[in-house]
């Protein structure tokens, strides 16, 4: 480890590492980060599920018909854990609209079907 400048050289030195201040830097950009995410959903047209936004949900009316029951409408479900997110949806196309404009924002890694996230086992069926 270097000293900073303007710093003693030449003698035995102990440096006392402020821990504290890492960790509030770390807190600091985990929300900052989460922040910029809900707002990025936001304008894409997500809307919050919750109050706190961890469950962001949109939803696109497939017809003007009040008629046609809401369970047609195409919707995508995103929850936001830390830095994962977990996304559900019911249309190809809705889903591969929102993975264009997020990877255009970040580097996104896709990890295929979920099974398994903060200890809970997830099985996909036809259902």
């Amino acid at each position: 480890m270097e000293p900073p400048p303007g710093c003693e050289e030449g003698r035995e030195l102990v440096w006392k590492l402020q821990a504290g201040i890492n960790c509030v830097v770390t807190v600091q950009s985990g929300r900052n980060h989460w922040r910029q995410l809900v707002c990025k959903l936001k304008r894409f047209g997500f809307r919050s599920a919750t109050p706190d936004y961890c469950v962001m949900i949109l939803r696109k009316k497939t017809s003007s018909d009040p008629a046609v029951p809401d369970n047609n409408d195409e919707s995508i479900i995103i929850a936001i854990v830390v830095d994962n997110i977990i996304i559900t949806d019911n249309d190809d196309d809705l889903y591969n609209d929102v993975i264009a404009y997020l990877s255009k924002i970040y580097k996104l890694c896709d990890i295929s079907d979920l099974t398994w996230f903060l200890g809970c086992s997830f099985r996909r069926t036809a259902d």
